[in-house]
């Protein structure tokens, strides 16, 4: 059955149908929440059980056998299964069929961006025990109304269309920084009945927020030296942070790759969804003059591959984090030396 990200709360008639979600498409921030999210709301960390597609297709059987039985004292168990492919289409569909009626178990497929022709997604669609999600770029009605919803399934409060608008303008529409954001909100506000834009702002306006920015900007300005001084100076989540910058790159290279296609700075970065924070608009002009579309596209990459280490591993302690966007700041500063190196070159060539 097709499904879209608002049916997959608790509780839906959706997720009551159907225990075999898959997850599809080219947005891989809300591919990445809606997992989370489904897992965490359905069954304990160590109730949850990790499968690689290689594995699937290696022993088929063995992970039919395991998915249905999987323990003999808890109640209730999800299995994610990574990388999902259209070779694992009879095995997942029979996987679905074992699964269907049963409340104390949910299967996850992560795939990436299946096609209209993909057998995987084609399977899911018709099936009647399993869900199809497409992962694209959200609207902002949906960003505001998956604001709402999460303020009032997590933290019991109603956000007025205001709130939840400013909660956006700050923090963005990637749903990991989102409830991030909510979850500190929340605390800030204590007895407050309601979270206002002012609330919303003094809390996410804070020393937090800045020094998030400036591990950022020291990070994409390559400089070395200044991140890890920044890192010393922070104050929020590490994984936020990490978060941040993965989404600040993969923004940088969409905005490098339509000016190297003849495209306009200004109206590049006024397309994007949110807008770049008027505050941060020099520094991110500059950063994507200054790298190679493909430069940012693989530091891009990179960071998504540390955000999945982080939580597969649960290598999500600061200093792996602090590594991580210590490594990316050191290979864009050796990028402009070796720009530099090349402009000097030919300002001034050898005399023969």
């Amino acid at each position: 059955m097709k499904a879209s990200p608002h049916d997959l709360v608790p509780g839906s008639k959706a997720l009551t149908q159907a225990r075999c979600v898959l997850l599809f498409g080219s947005n891989p921030s809300l591919g990445e929440a809606l997992k989370d999210g489904l897992l965490s709301d359905f069954a304990a960390e160590e109730e949850t059980r990790v499968f690689a597609a290689a594995d699937l297709r290696k022993q088929p059987g063995a992970f039919l056998d395991g998915l249905a039985d999987m323990g003999l004292f808890a109640s209730r168990q999800a299995s994610l299964v990574k990388e999902a492919s259209d070779a694992l289409t009879k095995t997942i569909e029979q996987a679905a069929e074992a699964l269907a009626g049963r409340d104390d178990r949910l299967l996850v497929l992560q795939a990436g961006g299946l096609g209209a022709a993909s057998k995987l997604r084609k399977a899911a669609e018709a099936s009647r025990h399993m869900l199809a999600v497409a992962c694209y770029e959200e609207s902002p009605e949906s960003i505001v109304a998956f604001i709402k919803q999460e303020a009032g399934q997590r933290y019991n409060r109603q956000l007025s269309d205001a709130a939840a608008q400013s909660l956006r303008a700050l923090v963005g529409d990637d749903r990991l920084l989102i409830r991030s954001a909510l979850a500190s909100c929340d605390l800030y506000a204590l007895d407050e009945p309601d979270l206002t834009p002012e609330l919303i702002e003094a809390c996410l306006v804070s020393t937090a927020a800045s020094s998030l920015d400036q591990a950022l900007q020291a990070t994409f300005d390559g400089r070395p030296d200044t991140l890890a001084a920044a890192l010393g100076r922070f104050e929020g989540d590490a994984s936020g942070l990490l978060i941040a910058c993965q989404r600040h790159a993969l923004r940088l290279a969409q905005v490098r790759a339509g000016l190297d296609g003849g495209g306009a700075l200004d109206g590049l970065m006024a397309r994007l969804r949110p807008p770049v924070f008027w505050k941060q608009k020099a520094s991110f002009s500059a950063q994507v003059r200054a790298y190679p579309a493909s430069v940012l596209s693989a530091v891009s990459s990179a960071l998504l591959e540390a955000s999945y280490k982080a939580r597969a591993h649960h290598e999500s302690g600061a200093a792996f984090i602090a590594q991580s966007l210590m490594s990316v700041a050191q290979r864009l500063a050796r990028v402009r030396a070796q720009l530099k190196s090349q402009s000097q070159a030919r300002r001034h060539p050898p005399s023969r």
